[in-house]
């Protein structure tokens, strides 16, 4: 379901609440072990309303701070040329995706614009491949 931008802090907010809870924490608590001032996490735990930085903060107090790492993914490859250079530098240092792994397979598909299930081996035909030659 989309949700507006306002929704989603809101469910940002409720989930950093839920999180503080669980934890057995009290605001004051939280606050203190984020390092922010405890207006701030109160702002932050029930408007969603905080900087970037204090919402690192939090996830860091909170145990959570993974979870940031993957808010933003890198983009995927827009074109073959791109996916293969993209490859070429991860062998490269060694944290290329291997040949069968599902990490490729949805980068080849992104590239390729092909819609969610469709078959790899199907798509690989010269119409399929004409756009990146």
């Amino acid at each position: 379901m989309l949700q507006t931008p306002s929704e989603m802090l809101l469910e940002l907010a409720q989930h950093i609440k839920a999180r503080r809870v669980a934890l057995g924490w009290a605001q004051v608590e939280a606050a203190q072990r984020a390092g922010v001032a405890c207006r701030t996490w109160r702002r932050l735990q029930t408007e969603g309303q905080a900087s970037l930085q204090d919402l690192v903060k939090a996830a860091v107090a909170l145990r959570c701070e993974d979870g940031l790492k993957a808010l933003l993914p890198p983009p995927a490859a827009s074109s073959l040329h791109a996916l293969l250079a993209e490859q070429a530098a991860g062998a490269a240092s060694g944290a290329g995706a291997g040949a069968g792994s599902p990490v490729k397979r949805a980068q080849v598909a992104a590239a390729m614009k092909l819609a969610p299930g469709t078959p790899l081996a199907a798509s690989l035909t010269f119409e399929g491949l004409h756009g990146f030659l």
